[in-house]
């Protein structure tokens, strides 16, 4: 009880010889800083060797991965070339980096991947050239039977295809083909442009004789003051029309053409097309029958009609499509008017061909008839 009563009284006297110096009091205040100053340094000594352990164990870590990677690198057998690959091929999957040692296993697991789609995409890449050698292949057997009865068609096979290859060159078929090639052509397409040509000289014979009639028919009177004129017009048919388009487009720049080899080709199957109709098809041969019977008919190419026009100024006075919504008296008066004028320009024909001083006037060669 003495002490405790001790205590208060030492402390209070503490606290008066504290106040009345002021050298204690800076003392007391240098201890503080320093107590606290020194509790930071221990901390901080803590977490250097704490940082120093860490260290040490990877730097441990570190050596022991060395080690271990230069043993592989040692029994690797890979040539200069082979490591220049390898760089390169880092360099295009892993692209610009910074290569650390804990970093190795994740990169070489990016490289890997990128490795592996490599070897995915040219997989693919050489299964769909397997299937198209593989249809080439088969292609090639379905066109020449006979030639490739004895081979398969596979990969395993394609040296006897390559064998067959050499022996073609080696016959110098390239020679032949050039000479097809100029046949094609010098014949082909001329013959084609003959043909065209020949159907052009009958459309423009009909059309001499129609004009040729409409001079008979311009001196007899149909109706008072009035008289009759054919008219020959381009067929509206489709097919016709279609066919005309065909038969240009098989000969236009075809005789100051391309030299092209795609361009003859291109010209080639055009005409191919249309003698394979003239022909007949398989399973259309009587439609094709049909069909070229109606355009090889140069006079299916022209819709005839007949126009009836005032003598004085030529104006129309009526026009007749197929004598439609005219009575058989009518009908009968207008056929018996043009078959007058066809009698009439038959006589002038046949006087032309049978006089030594023919007339200087241009003769149909064929009779009106095919008109």
């Amino acid at each position: 009880m003495s002490l405790a009563r001790q205590i208060p009284a030492l402390t209070e006297e503490r606290a008066r010889l504290e106040a009345a110096s002021d050298t204690l009091q800076e003392l007391g205040h240098q201890l503080k800083a320093a107590q606290v100053r020194l509790g930071e340094l221990e901390v901080k000594r803590s977490d250097a060797l704490g940082k120093r352990g860490e260290v040490k164990s990877k730097r441990e870590t570190a050596q022991a991965m060395r080690d271990q990677a230069g043993s592989v690198w040692n029994d690797l057998p890979l040539t200069d070339a082979q490591i220049e690959r390898l760089d390169d091929w880092r360099s295009q999957a892993l692209g610009e980096h910074q290569l650390s040692v804990e970093s190795c296993d994740n990169r070489e697991q990016d490289v890997r991947k990128w490795l592996q789609e490599r070897i995915d995409a040219e997989d693919k890449r050489l299964a769909r050239l397997t299937e198209r050698i593989v249809n080439a292949m088969r292609g090639f057997k379905e066109e020449f039977k006979a030639e490739t009865v004895e081979m398969d068609v596979s990969l395993a096979a394609l040296p006897e295809y390559e064998r067959m290859l050499t022996g073609l060159k080696g016959d110098d078929l390239p020679r032949f083909e050039a000479r097809f090639k100029e046949l094609l052509n010098v014949n082909t397409i001329n013959e084609i442009a003959n043909f065209n040509a020949q159907l052009a000289r009958e459309r423009e014979t009909i059309k001499e004789r129609v004009d040729f009639i409409n001079q008979s028919l311009q001196a007899i009177d149909y109706n008072p003051s009035r008289y009759i004129k054919l008219v020959a017009l381009p067929s509206p048919d489709a097919e016709i029309r279609d066919f005309q388009q065909d038969l240009r487009a098989c000969t236009e720049g075809a005789m100051t053409g391309s030299a092209d080899e795609q361009y003859s080709e291109a010209k080639f199957l055009q005409v191919k097309t249309i003698i394979d109709r003239f022909r007949g098809r398989e399973g259309l041969s009587d439609a094709d029958r049909r069909w070229t019977a109606k355009v090889t008919d140069v006079r299916n190419w022209f819709l005839f009609s007949a126009s009836e026009r005032w003598r004085a100024d030529s104006a129309e006075h009526e026009h007749y499509s197929d004598s439609g919504g005219k009575s058989g008296g009518q009908k009968e008066k207008l056929a018996y008017t043009v078959l007058a004028a066809s009698l009439t320009v038959m006589s002038v024909f046949l006087n032309a061909r049978c006089s030594l001083h023919p007339r200087p006037r241009r003769v149909p060669s064929r009779p009106p008839q095919t008109a």
